[in-house]
C-alpha cells in the first residue's frame, strides 16, 4: 500500500513521506474516504483520512482539479487511484481483487475503531499536509495466492488499443 500511495503522489509531483502511524482520532474539519475490496477468501477496506486544509495543499497538482472541487470528491478519487494501483500489483502476485465505489464523508472529527482483523496504519506527510491511510483485511480459511497468475495487469499510464 505504501508504494501505491507514494507513487500516486509522485506521478503528480507531490512529495510524500511515509511513516508508521496511529492516527485513530482526528479533531479538525476532516474528510474520510472508504473503498472496499474483495477476492477469493478475502475482503477488506482502504480508509483514507485527511483534514480539509491538507487536501487543499495537494489537490491542485492533480491537474483537472479546479478550485471548486469538493474535498470529499478529491479524497474519494485518491482512494480509488491508490486501490487501483494496489489491485494491479496484487494481480501480478496472483491475487485478483474486485473494488467497490469509494464513499466519502466530512465532519468535525473522526475516530477509527480498532478491530481484531489484520490492519496497517500509515501516515503520509508533505509540506503543510498530512494523510492517514489504513487497510483492514479479513482472510477466510482456504486463502492463498494463485500459483501462476493468469492475467497480466496493465500498469498505470499504459495505453490499451482495441
Amino acid at each position: 500500500m505504501t508504494t501505491s500511495i507514494v507513487d500516486v503522489f509522485r506521478d503528480y509531483k507531490v512529495t510524500a513521506k511515509a511513516e508508521k502511524g496511529d492516527a485513530s482520532s482526528v479533531d479538525e474539519d476532516v474528510v474520510v474516504a472508504v473503498i472496499g475490496f474483495a477476492g477469493d477468501h478475502l475482503r477488506g477496506s482502504l480508509v483514507l483520512t485527511a483534514g480539509v486544509g491538507s487536501i487543499e495543499q495537494w489537490k491542485q497538482p492533480f491537474g483537472a482539479v479546479d478550485e471548486n472541487t469538493d474535498a470529499c470528491d478529491m479524497l474519494g478519487e485518491l482512494a480509488n487511484m491508490v486501490l487501483g494501483r494496489l489491485k494491479g500489483k496484487l494481480l501480478g502476485e496472483g491475487l485478483p481483487i474486485l473494488m467497490s465505489t469509494p464513499t466519502s464523508a466530512r465532519g468535525p472529527s473522526v475516530v477509527l475503531m480498532r478491530t481484531d482483523r489484520p490492519e496497517q496504519q500509515l501516515e503520509f506527510n508533505g509540506e503543510g499536509w498530512r494523510l492517514s491511510a489504513r487497510v483492514d483485511a479479513a482472510f477466510d480459511d482456504g486463502f492463498g495466492l494463485q500459483e501462476e497468475p493468469t492475467v497480466v495487469a496493465a500498469a498505470a499510464g499504459d495505453v490499451l488499443l482495441f
